[in-house]
């Protein structure tokens, strides 16, 4: 039986820099054919997930329990049987997709391109380049859910995306010192150390 190659998904093929030409098929130090760009030998590449909603699931399933409990308590009250019925009913619901999904299965992955200029978020099919400038520092914290790094990047307060943009988060799984090995090249490419 032949051996079929696989295809890199649109998410892990790495991306150029200067344009986000999508350079499946190119040696890592090849040029970009599309701007002429550097190639990426000197970038870190860092594959990871986006934040799960089973978090958001977990919190919305305490919060409506604890409200349930307390309207049970307090069933004397004329407006008691009106919340414990719709909190239960959401404690049901959120607790269903909680304990039915696999883990995993509600991530999506995401894609930094981090490089001297600074780093190309590829998420949920958008990509966006935060400047070198405007990034403050690169929080990495190992997680205590799990064997994952959490990296988030800081803005400056002093520009218009720091105050008002999105923070950008990625979950890096692997071994503990392949994710501290990226964490430390990515801070050193930005000249964060």
């Amino acid at each position: 039986m032949r051996e079929v190659p696989q295809v890199p998904s649109p998410e892990d093929t790495p991306i150029c820099p200067g344009c986000g030409y999508l350079r499946t098929g190119l040696d890592a130090s090849a040029l970009c054919p599309e701007c002429g760009a550097e190639g990426i030998d000197h970038c870190v590449q860092l594959h990871g997930v986006a934040r799960s909603l089973r978090a958001v699931q977990l919190v919305g399933f305490g919060v409506a329990s604890s409200i349930a409990l307390v309207a049970l308590f307090n069933l004397h009250r004329p407006d008691a049987v009106t919340v414990l019925l719709v909190s239960a009913l959401s404690a049901a619901f959120l607790g269903y997709r909680l304990f039915r999904e696999r883990e995993g299965g509600d991530q999506e992955r995401i894609l930094w391109t981090v490089h001297s200029k600074g780093i190309i978020v590829r998420d949920r099919g958008t990509q966006t380049l935060v400047p070198r400038e405007s990034i403050k520092r690169l929080d990495c914290a190992e997680s205590f859910l799990g064997p994952v790094t959490q990296i988030m990047i800081i803005r400056r307060m002093g520009t218009m995306s720091g105050a008002l943009g999105r923070t950008h988060v990625l979950y890096l799984r692997g071994e503990p010192s392949a994710r501290r090995d990226l964490c430390e090249r990515a801070r050193a490419l930005l000249g964060l150390t």
